[in-house]
């Protein structure tokens, strides 16, 4: 595909700088980039986006697509071992079971778990003309992404909302672990493009701006809000180690020897205790993680244990530097750790789990036969919408692609899919198109030398490997006050 000519737009030099030092603070991932063509007007349809991973932007080429009235472009984020962020995204989809506009309750509900964890003070955007909704919560200062996209997610998950495209989506997500390859996170389209439909919005979700400036002045007051502090940092690697054990088995109880093997591993640091200075935070994160986990306490039960194993462990009177305040921290920490584990073999305390969800759907079905067909969709729809997340590691051949999927299920449900079963019309019905797309994908990436005039781009709007970015600290901008009279005039846009 041939390059296009991208619009020259008039700016002032002043104006320009603006916007390049906001892009350049908050947007500054140029890797691995998406674009499409802007029509300036919603069909229903959305934007035909193209990664593009043959080149990559720098602050003045992204500067130059931005103010393109015809041009789209979205940012990923650094997917560098140790890579930083210094905001997140949720996006709400128009249509989805989250937006204010149908679920005011679940929307506000959603909003004050995100509170609870120290993300107070949200920046909203109408995405585009589509009216999607786009959640930015900037940070006093950049933390770990991966970590980052464990809080958000498990945020969500406690609010027992489902995360899926369409309906919700996180910006970093908690993408795929593939030990032989790096992979992407999700990229994101940007905020008030001209000409997008994209508008900053007040706290009432009324129209505010269509200026970029001022969505960057509403972000530097956001940043000064959720403070990145000691509590925040340790909610991080909280959010992050539950994931990774869950991910890899640790929860799954008849996985013993994972199981034996965290447990003997908690139960080892705890009875070491403190072997120096500087350890406090870690000690208390694993012994209320070993009551929550092995031992099922909660609440003031759990408190107690957290600060009778503290004041009894060794090494506390000669290295813990925090006397003074343990019972405050014993309790925080018991407090965090009951959002983020469970006891082993119970019900996690997240999204509804897929049994429990499918147990809801088939409570009515009386006959047999039914239940088990039901069963059967279910399960396989819900590994089909795991592969669809990852489509560019999934075999194309038929046969290849089955086994695979069979294979997805036994890791997810503990039961696989017969050859026999899939090939039913029942069932072929659903992975048939899902195999369509994964074909198309493993076209869609045919190497750059195998292709004679056009420059290598991937759909879907996903993965390749990145440069870490470092950033830069960057003056404080002034927040931007819109007038009463303006803010009247501009809240006929909103439904």
């Amino acid at each position: 595909m041939t390059q296009r000519k991208l619009k020259n737009t008039a700016h002032n030099n002043s104006e320009l700088h603006s916007i390049n030092q906001g892009l350049s603070k908050y947007f500054n991932h140029y890797w691995s980039f998406i674009e499409a063509r802007n029509l300036g007007h919603h069909d229903g349809k959305k934007p035909n986006w193209r990664t593009e991973t043959s080149f990559s932007l720098n602050n003045k080429t992204l500067l130059r697509r931005f103010i393109d009235p015809d041009s789209l472009v979205g940012v990923r984020f650094d997917t560098n071992k140790g890579s930083v962020v210094n905001y997140c995204l949720v996006d709400l989809d128009t249509l989805g079971r989250v937006h204010p506009v149908e679920y005011p309750e679940t929307f506000q509900k959603l909003l004050d778990i995100f509170e609870e964890e120290g993300l107070v003070t949200p920046v909203f955007v109408q995405s585009s003309y589509s009216r999607g909704l786009h959640i930015f919560f900037a940070l006093s200062e950049a933390v770990n992404t991966f970590n980052l996209a464990c809080l958000i997610k498990r945020v969500v998950e406690r609010a027992r909302i489902k995360i899926e495209d369409g309906h919700l989506e996180l910006f970093p997500n908690c993408k795929f672990f593939n030990k032989n390859q790096v992979t992407n996170y999700k990229a994101h389209r940007l905020p008030l493009q001209p000409n997008s439909g994209s508008l900053l919005l007040n706290d009432e979700l009324e129209p505010e701006s269509d200026n970029f400036n001022d969505f960057i002045a509403h972000m530097d007051f956001s940043a000064r809000k959720n403070i990145v502090d000691e509590e925040f940092q340790e909610k991080l690697l909280l959010a992050r180690e539950s994931i990774e054990k869950e991910r890899f088995g640790f929860f799954n109880v008849r996985n013993k020897s994972k199981v034996a093997e965290w447990k003997a591993d908690l139960e080892f640091s705890i009875k070491l205790g403190w072997t120096g200075t500087g350890q406090t935070n870690e000690l208390l994160r694993i012994i209320a993680t070993y009551g929550v986990v092995f031992l099922g306490l909660e609440g003031d039960n759990l408190y107690q244990y957290v600060l009778a194993t503290v004041l009894n462990a060794p090494g506390y009177i000669e290295y813990c530097n925090h006397h003074d305040d343990i019972e405050r921290r014993c309790r925080e920490r018991a407090k965090n750790a009951e959002k983020y584990y469970w006891k082993l073999g119970s019900t996690p305390k997240r999204e509804i789990a897929w049994k429990d969800a499918f147990n809801e759907i088939r409570s009515g079905v009386v006959n047999g036969n039914e239940n088990t067909k039901l069963n059967t969709i279910q399960r396989l729809t819900a590994v089909l919408e795991e592969i669809k997340k990852a489509l560019e590691f999934v075999p194309a051949a038929k046969t290849a692609f089955l086994k695979f999927l069979s294979k997805k299920s036994l890791e997810i449900f503990k039961v696989g899919f017969s050859f026999s079963t899939l090939k039913q019309e029942a069932y072929e019905a659903l992975w048939l198109p899902v195999l369509t797309l994964v074909m198309e994908t493993s076209i869609a990436v045919v190497p750059v030398e195998a292709s004679v005039t056009e420059p290598k781009i991937e759909t879907p709007v996903e993965e390749v490997a990145v440069v870490e970015t470092v950033i830069a600290p960057q003056p404080e901008t002034p927040l931007i006050v819109i007038e009463e009279a303006e803010k009247k005039s501009k809240n006929q846009f909103w439904i």
